[in-house]
């Protein structure tokens, strides 16, 4: 098979293939193509390494253990570190992983959280809409969306309704 059906099958990037072939571990071979040289996948190898990612483990530097400082987790004794490309994991849930071992255990609003907020500050004015916070930030500096300061540090929240004309004018 080729590269792009291999990282289909395994479930990664064709990036991420590739980088697995230049350190060995998949094998990789080349056909002479119409345009060159072609990689090609066995597909038991790729079965091979379907299963060795399913059983992958992950260094967590949050918790400690006597040796080197780092706990390993393997993904099937539930790790917190999940693959984020696998079926049924999370993008939203790696984040939190993440932070939680970077000892910022903040939880993660989804949209429909953030759909009932009345104002929302500006990384989740960026995450209910899709823009970039640089984006938002410009638009409130010009003067095309409102923002109010709030709290002791002067933290900009919009309103929903602001946000959401905002974005309909694009």
């Amino acid at each position: 098979m080729n590269k792009e059906q291999a990282a289909e099958a395994l479930g990664i990037s064709v990036r991420t293939l590739q980088r697995m072939a230049q350190r060995g571990e998949i094998a990789i071979a080349y056909v002479r193509g119409k345009k060159g040289d072609e990689a090609t996948f066995d597909d038991s190898e790729v079965e091979r390494v379907r299963g060795a990612l399913q059983t992958r483990t992950y260094v967590s530097r949050a918790s400690h253990d006597s040796g080197n400082g780092a706990a390993v987790m393997p993904e099937a004794q539930g790790g917190a570190l999940m693959r984020a490309n696998k079926p049924g994991g999370a993008l939203a849930e790696l984040i939190a992983a993440i932070d939680h071992a970077r000892g910022r255990a903040q939880p993660v609003a989804t949209i429909s959280d953030l759909a009932h907020k009345l104002r929302l500050t500006i990384p989740e004015a960026a995450q209910y809409t899709g823009l970039a916070k640089s984006e938002i930030e410009r638009a409130i500096a010009s003067g095309k969306l409102k923002a109010a300061k709030r709290g002791a540090h002067g933290a900009r929240v919009i309103r929903r309704a602001d946000l959401e004309a905002f974005e309909r004018k694009g």
